[in-house]
């Protein structure tokens, strides 16, 4: 992951006006592509969170239920039509087999919404109440629009009502990953390997149904 968005330069080396960090599987390919569309400066990336400066670059983070998000992860590494370094291993093991695997205790796969947005500091941590503390107050810093995945086009409203802007819906999804029916253990095993992800989630969720009411 890269730990350098907010001071890496747009064409012309001026800083961006936006800093979209990218948390993997929450449709972030097809909003990169559209905020190159639709910002004049902005930079997009798998990065650890970092501290915003006050009056610098807008962050923009995209939430996705953990339930969700972790089997698209998954479908998506294991796709053949995908280079993964880890789709070998992940074609031998069923879904609810890498949740009670040790492995499977990566940035991604346990809790890997809070860890990202945490920064480094969680890294290969055992994610704790203060680690979901911290990602919730850095998801709700001035400088952040933060949405669950649903919600994304009102978030992309508010980025451009911020910049003086009108940025309309996203209209395409890339990289889509074929989704799979769970069953009950199946789910149950992720929710537990990622609990805290769960919590980060319901919370942005309810903060989003209050702040964007009409946006269903």
């Amino acid at each position: 992951m890269k730990t350098d968005l907010y001071t890496k330069g747009t064409k012309g080396n001026k800083l961006p006006q936006v800093v979209h960090l990218h948390i993997p599987r929450t449709a972030g390919t097809g909003l990169k592509a559209h905020l190159k569309e639709h910002v004049h400066r902005y930079v997009s990336g798998h990065s650890w969170w970092e501290t915003p400066v006050p009056g610098g670059p807008l962050c923009f983070i995209v939430l996705r239920e953990p339930t969700e998000r972790v089997s698209s992860l998954y479908n998506f590494i294991r796709d053949p039509q995908r280079s993964h370094r880890h789709r070998e291993w992940l074609g031998r093991v069923t879904l609810k087999e890498l949740m009670q695997d040790p492995a499977a205790r990566t940035i991604q796969f346990s809790n890997g919404q809070v860890r990202q947005i945490c920064g480094t500091a969680a890294e290969n941590q055992e994610i704790t109440a203060a680690h979901l503390e911290q990602a919730w107050t850095n998801l709700t810093a001035p400088e952040v629009i933060a949405v669950p995945l649903d919600y994304i086009d009102a978030g992309l409203a508010e980025l451009g009502r911020r910049l003086g802007q009108a940025i309309p819906p996203l209209t395409r999804i890339l990289n889509a990953a074929p989704r799979q029916l769970l069953d009950h253990e199946t789910t149950r095993a992720i929710r537990c390997l990622n609990a805290w992800d769960m919590l980060l989630y319901a919370r942005l969720l309810a903060h989003a149904q209050e702040a964007y009411p009409v946006d269903q």
